[in-house]
């Protein structure tokens, strides 16, 4: 049996592998999400010895495989490791949860010390933004 390249347990692997399968036509990923419908992988990183000669030397351990502003092709040039935090961004500032003035629901919560669930929770139930900001939330009471 020929030798591999020995990372197949890697996390970097699996990024790779993930990569992949979010690009594959017709995929169970794009049936479920079709947003990766025509997002393609490079030729280079058809195998993944060509995205680890790309990629491996700025991983860092949790680091997730990201595109810049979470559109576009999987390219060097494109794709960046980052942590989950601001992959979570990225995917919630490409979906638009945003208030009509254009800010963020994280970035309103975060700065009122609210959380976002929270805050969005009350902003999809139709509370205006004063409101949902400024009703103290209730704090849990374990009755048991």
């Amino acid at each position: 049996m020929a030798k591999t390249h020995g990372m197949a347990r890697t996390p970097i692997y699996w990024s790779w592998k993930w990569m992949r399968q979010r690009t594959r036509a017709g995929s169970a990923t794009q049936r479920r999400n079709p947003s990766y419908v025509g997002v393609q992988c490079c030729e280079a990183w058809a195998t993944f010895e060509g995205f680890a000669a790309d990629m491996l030397a700025g991983w860092f351990p949790g680091a997730v495989l990201g595109r810049r502003g979470d559109v576009g092709d999987y390219t060097p040039e494109n794709c960046t490791w980052e942590t989950e935090a601001e992959s979570h961004r990225a995917q919630t500032e490409k979906r638009g949860l945003r208030l009509s003035d254009g800010r963020l629901f994280r970035d309103v919560a975060a700065q009122s010390g609210m959380s976002f669930h929270i805050f969005r929770g009350r902003i999809r139930a139709g509370w205006s933004e004063e409101r949902a900001l400024s009703t103290p939330v209730r704090a849990y009471v374990d009755r048991t």
